[in-house]
């Protein structure tokens, strides 16, 4: 145990030291992609760009992340598969978590000055979605990481076919992640980010549990 739970802590210091690290060219990539997008947010609901740039960040949306997270986990309970479900809670719930802690210590301003309180009970607690990392991208690869790991473990459909399907996630989660830096509520950065931490706190978690949650069983 103490041997992963040193593994754990080094990863999360090369990341924070990579983030820092990377931190000269996040700031011109920023600068770079949101000039080009000034149009698109200017029209706003006038642009075709922006219309599908809102559809786009669906899949990463509170209640579409709440509704089959909850999915999963039931799904899990049906199966008697009591060490995945633990596995999908502490990613799934656990990663909302750790986002909204990021969010709270980098306290990065929204573009444009927007201000908005954090989904669920960030109007009780007066808590404010900062810019990074973004929430709705975290959510997006969280989820798509999930049903992904599901339909290798349980699925029995073709080779074809679970190849098809983890193409619509990727595509699902690629599209919500591109949605944020359009619509103009976070930088480039703060996605990108978003969607690399959910790796990372992916293969933390494995860390923790047995190899055998991922093994698909009769």
């Amino acid at each position: 145990m103490k041997r992963k739970i040193g593994q754990a802590l080094l990863l999360v210091l090369l990341t924070i030291g990579m983030t820092w690290a990377f931190r000269p060219f996040g700031l011109w990539l920023d600068e770079y992609v949101m000039e080009r997008l000034e149009a698109a947010h200017a029209a706003a609901e006038a642009s075709f760009l922006y219309r599908m740039a809102e559809i786009a960040a669906i899949p990463g949306s509170t209640t579409v992340f709440t509704v089959v997270s909850i999915g999963v986990l039931l799904f899990l309970l049906k199966l008697r598969q009591k060490y995945m479900f633990w596995f999908m809670a502490v990613f799934l719930y656990g990663g909302v978590i750790v986002n909204t802690g990021l969010k709270l210590l980098m306290s990065r301003p929204r573009p444009y000055g927007i201000v908005k309180s954090m989904d669920g009970f960030g109007d009780f607690f007066h808590l404010i979605s900062y810019s990074f990392p973004s929430g709705h991208a975290f959510r997006a690869v969280l989820l798509a990481l999930a049903l992904g790991i599901l339909i290798a473990c349980f699925s029995r459909f073709s080779l074809k076919v679970r190849q098809s399907l983890y193409s619509l996630l990727l595509l699902l989660a690629v599209g919500a992640i591109a949605s944020r830096p359009i619509l103009g509520v976070h930088y480039p950065t703060d996605v990108l980010a978003a969607a690399i931490y959910a790796f990372i706190w992916l293969g933390i978690v494995l860390r923790f549990y047995p190899r055998k949650i991922m093994e698909k069983k009769g």
